[in-house]
């Protein structure tokens, strides 16, 4: 009940349907292709070096003659990494985890067509999850063993030398990750695009200080504090978080405390600062 309570002080919001704004890029690897004999057709993608397979994503594109491009997504057995083609004799692309492409490969009626990548490098490839927003994320990636810092702004895709990589995306609350980056080895993921959020103070508070949190909602970590300019005040703040706003009028030494919660399907959060009719006392 408290929880729902905390939620129904929300004053106003607005959705957005998302459609994709970006055509996603792919990265080419060094691979090697081999073909074993069997009973039917199947593809095998492995990482050369520690000999796991790639069983995500994984999408065949025919292109056809008449400029019709025809999509298959291979269903990868989790136990052997196989997965079996119906199309046979044909020359395919291949997308892997949406990250690689391999432009031709050739499937054979009663092979299995195995493909080793072979990159000493890894693949870091980092996305922006389409909220209807446009402030995509900016940070930085540390390698820890040399100390490198590469600037990223997302998306965001790199092979890189292999090692322990720190994330900090630099959005309110920060993002941060730890990568280990293998041989051949994908590290995907998409992150929220910051959600708008405009602090409405017709009332003249003076400043704010606001904390965040995840479930279960114990652990509050401040994440922004500064003057609360004029009568509207505009942050972006990370969707799927609980956030805590202290807000108060200037000389005051107590705080009003309000609580909002920001969804990854908004476009855009208005919150009114309102009048307290009796301040907390100094």
């Amino acid at each position: 009940m408290q929880l729902i309570a905390l939620f129904t002080i929300w004053n106003l919001c607005c959705y957005s349907v998302t459609i994709p704004n970006t055509a996603p890029s792919y990265m080419k690897p060094e691979y090697k292709i081999h073909y074993k004999d069997t009973s039917g057709t199947y593809i095998r993608i492995l990482n050369y070096f520690d000999r796991s397979f790639y069983q995500h994503n994984i999408v065949l594109k025919e292109h056809a003659a008449d400029s019709f491009t025809r999509i298959s997504y291979i269903t990868i057995d989790t136990v052997t990494g196989y997965g079996k083609l119906t199309d046979l004799d044909k020359n395919y692309e291949l997308r892997i985890d949406r990250t690689l492409m391999i432009d031709t490969i050739n499937i054979i009626k009663n092979k299995v067509c195995q493909i080793e990548i072979r990159d000493t490098k890894g693949f870091i490839n980092l996305q922006a999850k389409n909220n209807g927003q446009q402030m995509y994320p900016t940070g930085y990636l540390i390698d820890s063993m040399r100390q490198d810092s590469i600037p990223i702004n997302l998306p965001f895709q790199s092979s890189l030398a292999t090692g322990k990589y720190a994330l900090k995306l630099e959005t309110t609350p920060p993002i941060v990750r730890t990568i280990y980056l293998k041989p051949a080895a994908i590290f995907f993921k998409e992150f929220y695009s910051s959600v708008k959020v405009s602090l409405m103070n017709k009332e003249g508070y003076f400043e704010y200080t606001l904390y965040a949190a995840t479930r279960p909602y114990t652990d509050w970590r401040m994440c922004s504090t500064g003057h609360l300019t004029g009568a509207k005040t505009t942050l972006y703040l990370q969707p799927n978080y609980l956030y805590r706003i202290h807000f108060k009028k200037k000389g005051r030494k107590k705080a009003i405390e309000k609580t909002f919660y920001i969804n990854s399907n908004m476009k855009h959060f208005i919150y009114t600062l309102e009048k307290i009719n009796r301040l907390p006392s100094d």
